[in-house]
């Protein structure tokens, strides 16, 4: 898993900071100087002051956005390669609740299923059978 691990570094460096800091050079150094620098509703040019903040805003959001993303991978392969252990941070911890919960009631004596009623589109039936044979009744309760 470590050799696949640092090309997807690699690759995220590469594609993901390096190039997108060379488009946000080029915002700064070349959006002005090449082609029409005008804004135009006819001609649809809308090569403009505004159209090069805010396409510099978002490319700068990106990447703030990307750095935050490296800094997990690199959190992540600096564990792997200090301690071995590959843990994914983005894991909800939902499943330790669950446990947790599971444990109190088991010490209790409280199975959790029969402690929780399922209830089938808000009528407390639990199975499709009981709900049609409630149904059937109602029916015929309605009729005499």
């Amino acid at each position: 898993m470590g050799p696949y691990f640092a090309v997807f570094i690699g690759a995220w460096i590469y594609l993901r900071h390096y190039l997108n800091l060379v488009i946000l050079y080029s915002e700064f150094n070349e959006f002005k100087t090449v082609g029409p620098y005008e804004l135009n509703w006819e001609t649809e040019q809308y090569k403009c002051e505004l159209s090069h903040w805010i396409s510099t805003f978002l490319l700068g959001c990106l990447q703030a956005l990307n750095l935050f993303w490296l800094y997990h991978i690199i959190r992540i392969a600096y564990r792997f390669a200090v301690t071995t252990v590959v843990i994914d941070d983005r894991s909800d911890e939902d499943s330790e609740e669950e446990e947790e919960q599971q444990k109190i009631l088991a010490s209790a004596g409280v199975d959790k299923l029969s402690s929780q009623k399922i209830l089938a589109n808000g009528n407390g039936k639990t199975t499709a059978a009981e709900v049609h044979t409630d149904v059937v009744t109602n029916r015929k309760e309605n009729k005499a």
